[in-house]
């Protein structure tokens, strides 16, 4: 579904990426880990258009270099930031309605689907955005991003500074979103909760990719681990 070939991405005259190949399938999880500065976070703003790259990126038949960053979205990209940017002034239900398409997709998401996977934010629909806790806002990010109903979700960093039992239900979030067909690339810190969750595994060093497999794989393969993830 989201196929990723030979991308290099730059700030300035700085060159982050360094031919990145990946792929993720519908209905895949799949994790991307890596020490701060590999360029994780660099190759989700690669795939929906907020740094120079080059090279290639489909999602299915289409081709997304080149394309601007709403019209990515319209084409079933739905992103994730690490900053959450949630519009403080405005309340959890309009803050919900920004994020509302009505693109056709395999996988459409209503109100009810958000609210059976985050009852809370059903309980602050009319408080703003700006007084919620980190973890509520990392909920109202992950539901406004699933209400453009999209092919595919890139999410970086969720869990950062979220008590364990938000983590909990993040993870809870990410199998039944997975259950419904949709693909994630998951930007994550926390390797235990990436073993869980994933599917498949990448780690990324110095702009490359420099691992991929499967999660036991991974935690088999202690030399990978030693050189390119502890710290």
């Amino acid at each position: 579904m989201l196929t990723i070939r030979d991308v290099e991405a730059f700030y300035g005259k700085s060159q982050v990426l360094r031919g990145v190949s990946l792929s993720v399938a519908g209905g895949e999880i799949v994790a991307l880990l890596g020490r701060n500065g590999s360029g994780r976070s660099t190759l989700a703003k690669a795939i929906v258009g907020l740094v120079e790259r080059r090279g290639s990126i489909h999602l299915g038949a289409e081709e997304l270099i080149g394309e601007k960053t709403f019209r990515i979205a319209q084409l079933g990209v739905g992103y994730v930031p690490e900053n959450r940017d949630v519009f403080p002034e405005l309340t959890v239900e309009e803050n919900l309605r920004l994020g509302e398409s009505a693109r056709a997709a395999k996988v459409c998401w209503r109100h009810e689907d958000i609210f059976a996977l985050f009852p809370r934010l059903k309980e602050r629909l009319k408080v703003p955005a700006g007084v919620l806790s980190g973890g509520e806002q990392q909920m109202l990010t992950l539901a406004r991003a699933l209400l453009g109903n999209p092919d595919v979700l890139v999410i970086d960093e969720p869990t950062e500074g979220l008590a364990p039992k938000v983590i909990e239900l993040l993870a809870e979030f990410f199998h039944a979103v997975r259950a419904r067909g949709v693909a994630m690339l998951l930007i994550e810190q926390k390797m235990s909760l990436a073993l869980d969750v994933a599917t498949r595994v990448a780690v990324m060093g110095h702009g490359r990719i420099v691992f991929e497999g499967s999660p036991r794989e991974l935690t088999e393969s202690s030399d990978i681990t030693r050189e390119w993830l502890e710290v």
